[in-house]
Protein backbone atom coordinates (compact mmCIF):
# COMPACT_ATOMS: atom_id res chain seq x y z
CA UNK A 1 0.00 0.00 0.00
CA UNK A 2 1.35 3.40 -0.95
CA UNK A 3 0.35 6.73 0.47
CA UNK A 4 0.61 9.93 -1.49
CA UNK A 5 1.23 13.14 0.37
CA UNK A 6 0.55 16.42 -1.31
CA UNK A 7 1.95 19.59 0.22
CA UNK A 8 0.26 22.72 -0.91
CA UNK A 9 2.64 25.52 -1.82
CA UNK A 10 0.07 28.07 -0.67
CA UNK A 11 0.56 27.16 2.99
CA UNK A 12 3.29 29.25 4.57
CA UNK A 13 5.05 28.33 7.78
CA UNK A 14 4.05 30.28 10.86
CA UNK A 15 6.94 32.42 12.01
CA UNK A 16 6.73 33.84 15.50
CA UNK A 17 8.15 37.27 16.10
CA UNK A 18 10.86 37.22 18.75
CA UNK A 19 9.92 39.04 21.94
CA UNK A 20 12.73 40.74 23.75
CA UNK A 21 12.90 43.23 26.57
CA UNK A 22 14.45 46.56 25.62
CA UNK A 23 17.74 46.30 27.51
CA UNK A 24 19.98 49.28 27.66
CA UNK A 25 23.43 48.05 26.52
CA UNK A 26 25.03 49.28 29.75
CA UNK A 27 22.52 47.32 31.86
CA UNK A 28 22.96 44.25 29.66
CA UNK A 29 26.74 44.39 30.09
CA UNK A 30 26.34 44.76 33.86
CA UNK A 31 23.92 41.81 33.97
CA UNK A 32 26.29 39.55 32.07
CA UNK A 33 29.24 40.60 34.20
CA UNK A 34 27.40 39.92 37.44
CA UNK A 35 25.97 36.60 36.28
CA UNK A 36 29.43 35.43 35.32
CA UNK A 37 31.31 36.65 38.42
CA UNK A 38 29.02 37.25 41.41
CA UNK A 39 27.63 34.25 43.32
CA UNK A 40 25.31 36.39 45.46
CA UNK A 41 23.84 38.10 42.40
CA UNK A 42 23.27 34.72 40.68
CA UNK A 43 21.39 33.48 43.76
CA UNK A 44 19.31 36.66 43.85
CA UNK A 45 18.61 36.31 40.11
CA UNK A 46 17.47 32.70 40.59
CA UNK A 47 15.23 33.64 43.52
CA UNK A 48 13.80 36.89 42.16
CA UNK A 49 14.83 37.94 38.65
CA UNK A 50 12.75 41.13 38.87
CA UNK A 51 14.51 42.31 42.04
CA UNK A 52 17.93 41.39 40.68
CA UNK A 53 17.29 43.30 37.46
CA UNK A 54 15.96 46.30 39.36
CA UNK A 55 19.12 46.32 41.49
CA UNK A 56 21.22 46.96 38.38
CA UNK A 57 18.97 49.63 36.90
CA UNK A 58 16.61 47.70 34.64
CA UNK A 59 13.05 49.00 34.54
CA UNK A 60 10.47 46.93 32.63
CA UNK A 61 8.50 48.67 29.87
CA UNK A 62 5.31 50.43 30.92
CA UNK A 63 3.14 47.75 29.24
CA UNK A 64 4.14 45.17 31.84
CA UNK A 65 6.07 42.98 29.40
Amino acid sequence: MQLAVHVSSSVRPVVAKPRTAPFDPVVADRLLALLSTDDAFRLQFQHSPQDALASIGFAPPAGGE
